[in-house]
This record gives structure tokens, C-alpha cells and sequence, in this order.
């Protein structure tokens, strides 16, 4: 199967991304801009053109990966745009296919493991590095922390659990 890679950049300006690893704010009290690039196998499903309000996607998300890990299907609208991702696991729950729709829509299959690991892996970077960066707003950094122990526990799971429903929303 196709190997899966998602990363998180930040929006800086038009045309101007830099990846999470490399952020460090200040980030604005609203509105954190950004995109998440995936690829699988070589073939890109989303990329910066298709930026949003990356945090809140990020944290829209984390319930996808939770219902991955579980063996189970899931659908999240982007924030700020009409554009959505759906997760369809496939009945055995050894590979699940990932749609985004956005002006066009894109599809890719992967084993579930694979589909997990890099949407855990790239969920965690996001929220360890946004947590410290300096933010105006409110309660940003036990927000991400929240997210950081779900993501955890999903991921300690030993694999994904077969579910009895291909598709959940």
C-alpha cells in the first residue's frame, strides 16, 4: 500500500507558508490561519491552496482520529470553507479510503494503520508546538493540551478495532 504523509503549514501572508516545526507566533487571538498537506503515494489530496483556520481543523480532527482509531468512519466540514474530508473505513478495517472534496474532489486508499499514524503523528507535532506558542487568546494552551491526551489514548490503542458500520458520520 501507498505510503501517507501529512503535514501542517502556517500561513504567514498570500503565498507565504512555513511548516509548524518552524512557527513561533505570535499567533493572532482569532483566525490561525494555515493548511494541511496530504499525500499518499505520491498523489496530493490537499495542499496550501486549500488553506483554513488550520487550528480549528486540527481540532475538528482530533474526533476523527479517536473514530479511526476505533475502526470507524467519520466526516468533518472545514471551518471556514465549504470544503470537507470523510474517512470511509473499509468493512475488514485493514484500509480505509480519505475523500476531500474541495473544488475538486480527491481520493486515496491506505492501510488504516497508515492512515493513523500519519494523521496522529501530524496532529501531535501541530498541537505540541501551537500549545507553546505566545497567544492572545484565552485558554489556547489547555485546549491543545485536551487534544493532546485524546490523540494519545487513541494512538495507544493496539490497532484499529473492526467496526460494523463502513461509514459513521
Amino acid at each position: 500500500m501507498a505510503e501517507v504523509s501529512i503535514k501542517t503549514l502556517m500561513r504567514l501572508g498570500p503565498h507565504r507558508f512555513i511548516p509548524v516545526e518552524e512557527y513561533v507566533g505570535p499567533a493572532p487571538r482569532a483566525y490561525v490561519e494555515g493548511a494541511l498537506v496530504i499525500a499518499v503515494g505520491g498523489v496530493v489530496l490537499l495542499d496550501e491552496k486549500q488553506w483554513d483556520l488550520i487550528d480549528q481543523l486540527w481540532y475538528y480532527l482530533v474526533e476523527a482520529i479517536e473514530r479511526l482509531s476505533r475502526g470507524e468512519g467519520s466526516e468533518t466540514y472545514f471551518p471556514d470553507d465549504p470544503a470537507w474530508l470523510r474517512i470511509d473505513v473499509d468493512r475488514d478495517g485493514a484500509t480505509a479510503t480519505v475523500t476531500v472534496k474541495t473544488d475538486v474532489q480527491r481520493q486515496a486508499r491506505a492501510k488504516t494503520t497508515a492512515w493513523l499514524a500519519a494523521f496522529g503523528g501530524a496532529a501531535i507535532v501541530f498541537f505540541e508546538r501551537f500549545a507553546h506558542v505566545p497567544h492572545s487568546g484565552g485558554n489556547h494552551r489547555a485546549i491543545c493540551e485536551e487534544a493532546l491526551t485524546r490523540l494519545r489514548a487513541a494512538l495507544s490503542r493496539e490497532r484499529p478495532r473492526q467496526s460494523r458500520r463502513h461509514h459513521h458520520r
